[in-house]
């Protein structure tokens, strides 16, 4: 049965060139806790990347009543996909996931408002689920966030049903041969970000509206 690994970057959506690309932020110096390979990434004040915690999903710019808006919250800077940081020898390290302490630690960082990503969900498939938006579940801190050994997160979809205003937009399925419709299955889905404005760069909008 397959585990969960966070969301892992696939191709671009639209007529962009499919690339894996990623940007470099530094890690709040002051941040201990783990960040792990697929993590949903923001940043705090003082413009350094730490981790989306418990059920901190980014939500979209949602149009209401003409000309009225609802201003995204906790927008994402985007995905973790690996480190770079001195550790305690002095030593330069490469990593899949940052181990909450370091020095001069930066975070590779997917923030491509149209990056389409895989996730696993526990959930069977139906096409039905086509279109559906839906939200990740993040594995509080403490927990931790991720599976230490291979350094993958733990966020995951449970459920493929549609919530409203939900940070991901199922765009499809990983079809490999396996069974993935059975009462009993679970599948691996293709996701984007339900809007781009679930993201700063993505976003249209910078101030809240008065």
């Amino acid at each position: 049965m397959a585990t969960a690994y966070g969301l892992r970057p696939v191709t671009h959506g639209g007529y962009q060139y499919n690339t894996g690309g990623f940007e470099e932020y530094p890690i709040d110096p002051s941040y201990a806790t783990q960040i792990f390979n697929g993590d949903i990434v923001k940043l705090t004040n003082d413009y350094g990347v730490v981790r989306n915690t418990n059920t901190e999903v980014p939500t979209p710019l949602i149009l209401t009543n003409a000309p009225a808006v609802t201003i995204p919250t906790n927008q994402a800077l985007g995905v973790f996909v690996g480190c770079r940081y001195v550790d305690t020898n002095g030593t330069p390290q490469f990593a899949q996931r940052y181990p909450g302490s370091g020095t001069e630690a930066f975070a590779f960082v997917v923030t491509d408002p149209n990056a389409v990503f895989r996730i696993h969900s526990d959930d069977e498939w139906a096409e039905a689920d086509l279109g559906n938006n839906v939200n990740p579940v993040i594995v509080a801190n403490a927990t931790p966030g991720g599976d230490t050994s291979t350094g993958n997160s733990s966020t995951k979809v449970t459920s493929n049903d549609d919530v409203a205003d939900a940070a991901l937009r199922i765009i499809g399925v990983m079809r490999d041969g396996t069974d993935i419709t059975s009462a009993a299955a679970t599948c691996d889905l293709l996701v984007r970000w339900s809007s781009p404005s679930c993201t700063l760069y993505g976003s249209p909008i910078s101030e809240p509206v008065a």
